[in-house]
Formats: structure tokens, C-alpha cells, sequence
């Protein structure tokens, strides 16, 4: 009696404890990269450590395109079809407008019982009205638009367990999305 009651339970548990999602980035080859409907959207000059990267989360896939221009670490993502689809580069805290940082520091100070900024991106997304060309031009300019998103990896900890999470913030510093990010794959490790 006790195993036919059993078995169901612990199958049920499997399914329960099974993982939430799957990310991952990883660095391929130029010729691995899809071709880019405008090759302009890069700049030629100053340029240096340009890599290319696939970034796989649940199941869909972009393509990453990353570079350090005028000391400031950039990143491109791009589809399958080469259309680009936002671009951003780091920032530090002196670089965010001090309302915005402190509308962010708030809602990390309500929502976590201690937080940890790890890394933080000014984003800015293509979108239809905005052409490529005018939305990378602006980013390389560095101009605080009321349209620019800040993207901000954090490791907070939350009834005691401490996570890494993404959340995605307005130029104003109202949240658009957070989410639990996974851990970084140190599988490239050999020991």
C-alpha cells in the first residue's frame, strides 16, 4: 500500500523540482555570426577586443556582439536575420542621473533585504519609429534620451537565500522587469 502511494508522490516531485529556465552565452566564430542587413551599424575605427557570442535563453537565441570603443565596453545583440535589436555599453553610478539612482536604490532597499550592484548597462532599444542608424548613432553619442532603459545585474538576498537577478529600469528609475538570472557556467575551466 505505503509503495503504491509512494511512486506517484516521488514522480510528481521530479517535475516539481525541475530547473525554471535555461541561459547560457557563449563565444563563437566570426563565420558563426548571421549577416548583418546593414554592416554599417559598426564602427570601423577604435574598435578593439570585438568578440562574438550566442546567447541562448529558454528557446530563443540572439547574437551578441561585443567591443571596447573609447574605453567604454559595448554590446550589440542581433537576431537570426542580422537585425539589430538593441545596443548598450557599462556604466558606473556617476554616470546615472542622481533621481534615477536613487528611484532605483529605493526599490532595491524595499524589495531585497541586502543587494549588491554587480554590473550596470545603459540600453537602447531599436524600435520602429527609431531607425538602427539614428538609435546606434545616439548611443555612441551617449545622449540621456526619456526613452534609454538602465539594465542592472544585481546579487540580492531575499528571506535569507542570496540570487543574482536582471532587472530592467526607465530613465526615470520605475522598474520594467526583474528577473533571477543563473549563475555564471564556469565550465570553460580546465583544472
Amino acid at each position: 500500500m505505503k509503495l503504491k502511494l509512494f511512486i506517484p508522490l516521488f514522480a510528481i516531485g521530479c517535475f516539481c523540482f525541475s530547473q525554471d529556465g535555461f541561459e547560457g552565452e557563449h563565444r563563437i566564430k566570426k563565420s558563426q555570426f548571421p549577416a548583418l542587413k546593414d554592416p554599417q551599424l559598426i564602427p570601423d575605427e577604435g574598435i578593439k577586443q570585438l568578440r562574438f557570442y550566442k546567447e541562448t535563453e529558454n528557446a530563443e537565441s540572439q547574437y551578441r556582439l561585443k567591443f571596447k570603443q573609447n574605453r567604454l565596453h559595448y554590446y550589440m545583440n542581433f537576431n537570426h536575420d542580422g537585425v539589430l535589436l538593441n545596443l548598450g555599453f557599462r556604466v558606473k553610478t556617476i554616470d546615472i542621473p542622481s533621481d534615477t539612482h536613487t528611484n532605483i536604490g529605493s526599490y532595491f532597499n524595499e524589495h531585497f533585504e541586502q543587494s549588491k550592484i554587480r554590473r550596470m548597462y545603459q540600453e537602447y532599444q531599436v524600435k520602429k519609429t527609431a531607425g538602427a542608424r539614428e538609435v546606434v548613432k545616439n548611443a555612441f553619442q551617449n545622449l540621456l534620451l526619456p526613452d534609454i532603459q538602465y539594465l542592472i545585474i544585481i546579487r540580492g538576498k531575499k528571506e535569507g537565500d542570496w540570487n543574482s537577478y536582471k532587472a530592467n529600469f526607465n530613465a526615470d528609475g520605475k522598474l520594467i522587469s526583474i528577473r533571477r538570472a543563473l549563475p555564471p557556467n564556469y565550465d570553460h575551466i580546465l583544472y
